[in-house]
């Protein structure tokens, strides 16, 4: 096989540009510490382990912390599987070494750690790249159309993101582990050694640690192996029986480090960690997680559309290879459509997807190897047109003009092609889905009476018309009693607003609470303007918010925060809250 030199080209090519981003982006961000933002939200936990284990030595004692622990009667325990914690380890053990040397405080959160941890994601999103180039040359993919299809999912889809921007989110690491799999997985028969047989499933029991569902890789041995796959599976399983058991036993310890884990931690060797989370099997998300707005992969990574192409055109070519890609495709949409939360949270389209991209993209390659060169031609300038809008906009996501979680058509099509100042930070509103409610919603309060009744206040009610001038004010609060405690509620929010300065609310923030006497239980701010406003015009705005079971004596208040001292005016306020049904 001659040296893929084009590939290499392009594998270099990616490593400057995402170094660059790195450390302009990352590293030192909009006021020199963009660094600070490394180690946040999901990465907390994944770096839990870590902190817990190697420098505070308290695992299962932690200091509580919402974002990530649960308080239970033998122990704290972490929502998260460790397995992100595990391929993290040599980047914390990088960090660590730094801090010493340069005296930083050997925390697991000042610079060196979450620098560390940041080039971890760029080296290991690298490193995949480099797998699934030798794959497709393998897969007698040409040199050249490797080079493109790497240069397309380093710049062309979340990969990117997920390499230099939010490296300490499960999914670059679970995009190597793939890789590496699929690698292994090619050559292997009867006839592989033993330890590649014995690799294989102990990175197989690694994607399961990281992600459970994430062991639906299995699935894309069909993509690999064609034809050939029941043969050459019943003769690893009849001709290397011993082997076989060796990689069984090889996955069994990896995901074993789990129930290790949780043992230390609560004393239970099996616990449900993710606790008031689950799937909706019977009700599927399929439509908007592929083709919504707000979060839908074609919408916001439409290479993959392409990529979808090139598996239902792989049928006619190599039906075992194309149906084993269109099942693939299935499943795992099905079972990413099935979590609770669809649209998997905050970030710049739907991440659930991207470790699978290293599957997606084999029958893209051997399709588009096979394809006359006219609609080869055709193929790649559309996936550099997608590829291109896509990056376009990830820059816009970055520069706030893109909204992270709250995305429709109308917002869509506001900021569609926008780069000027005025458009960032111009995108608000709180909607969400339900909480995890297996058994539905019931509601179990509305209001619709208006201002001053017993519920909403206002300081200045004016007729049916609540004017707003002062730095806090108009808004709603629940008193003690008046929602069932221990049951996820779901609050929505209507109203009206009118204002005579387009921008008069512009800075203007919503603010939900949770709240008792002494304590804050939760605090959540966020743009009031959907949209920005139109000057003169009523507009109907409303708000879906998801809220953690209420304990004892704790009471839900939403206001304005009128920081820009403006004035406008609200009317006719709906409230509705829903509780999961028990």
């Amino acid at each position: 096989m001659r040296t893929p030199r084009l590939s290499n080209l392009a594998l270099l090519l990616i490593a400057v540009v995402w170094g660059v981003l790195m450390v302009h982006w990352r590293w030192q961000g909009t006021d020199g510490e963009g660094w600070r933002w490394v180690v946040r939200s999901d990465v907390k936990g994944y770096q839990g382990y870590l902190k817990a284990l190697l420098i505070t030595h308290d695992l299962g004692q932690e200091t509580p912390d919402p974002d990530y622990l649960h308080r239970t009667p033998t122990g704290s325990l972490n929502k998260y599987f460790a397995g992100t914690s595990v391929l993290m380890l040599p980047w914390f053990t990088v960090g660590h070494g730094w801090a010493l040397l340069t005296d930083a405080p050997r925390d697991g959160l000042s610079a060196p750690y979450q620098k560390a941890l940041s080039l971890g994601g760029v080296v290991h999103g690298l490193l995949g790249l480099w797998l699934l180039g030798g794959l497709l040359v393998r897969m007698r993919v040409s040199d050249g159309l490797t080079a493109f299809l790497l240069l397309v999912l380093a710049f062309g889809t979340q990969l990117l993101q997920y390499a230099v921007m939010q490296p300490g989110w499960t999914h670059v690491h679970s995009f190597l582990l793939f890789a590496l799999f699929l690698r292994l997985a090619w050559g292997l028969d009867e006839r592989s050694p033993t330890w590649r047989i014995v690799a294989t499933g102990a990175v197989l029991g690694l994607i399961v640690l990281v992600r459970p569902t994430n062991g639906l890789v299995l699935l894309a041995l069909p993509v690999l192996w064609g034809s050939g796959t029941v043969a050459r599976a019943l003769g690893l399983i009849t001709q290397r029986p011993l082997a076989g058991c060796a990689a069984v036993l090889g996955a069994l310890i990896m995901v074993g480090l789990q129930p290790l884990l949780w043992k230390l931690q609560t004393g239970n060797w099996w616990e449900w960690s993710y606790r008031g989370e689950g799937f909706h099997w019977g009700r599927p998300e399929v439509f908007h997680v592929l083709f919504s707005w707000w979060k839908g992969l074609f919408v916001w990574t439409p290479v993959m559309f392409v990529a979808l192409l090139a598996a239902v055109s792989l049928v006619r070519r190599d039906p075992w290879r194309g149906i084993g890609a269109l099942g693939y495709w299935a499943v795992v949409t099905y079972v990413i459509s099935a979590w609770w939360i669809w649209y998997y949270g905050g970030g710049f389209g739907h991440r659930a997807f991207v470790e699978h991209y290293a599957v997606f993209v084999l029958p893209l390659g051997l399709v588009l190897q096979q394809a006359s060169p006219a609609w080869r031609r055709s193929a790649l300038v559309l996936l550099v047109a997608l590829g291109t809008l896509h990056a376009f906009q990830f820059w816009q996501y970055e520069k706030n003009i893109i909204h992270p979680v709250h995305m429709d058509r109308a917002k869509y099509m506001h900021v569609f092609g926008r780069t000027a100042p005025e458009f960032r930070n111009s995108l608000g509103g709180n909607m969400q889905c339900p909480p995890f409610h297996p058994h539905g919603l019931e509601l179990v309060l509305t209001d619709t009476l208006g201002w001053n009744d017993a519920h909403w206040q206002c300081g200045d009610p004016r007729g049916q018309e609540c004017v707003m001038m002062q730095e806090f004010g108009a808004g709603f609060e629940l008193p003690p009693g008046s929602l069932p405690e221990g049951r996820a509620l779901f609050v929505e929010v209507k109203f009206e607003r009118y204002v005579g300065d387009a921008d008069g609310t512009r800075d203007v923030l919503g603010v939900l609470t949770v709240e008792a006497p002494d304590t804050l239980f939760h605090y959540e701010t966020f743009r009031m303007d959907p949209l920005p406003a139109k000057a003169g015009v009523w507009e109907p705005i409303t708000y879906r918010m998801r809220l953690d079971p209420l304990g004892p004596g704790q009471r839900v208040k939403g206001y304005w925060w009128n920081r820009p001292g403006a004035t406008f005016k609200l009317r006719e306020p709906r409230l509705r809250v829903y509780a999961v049904k028990p």
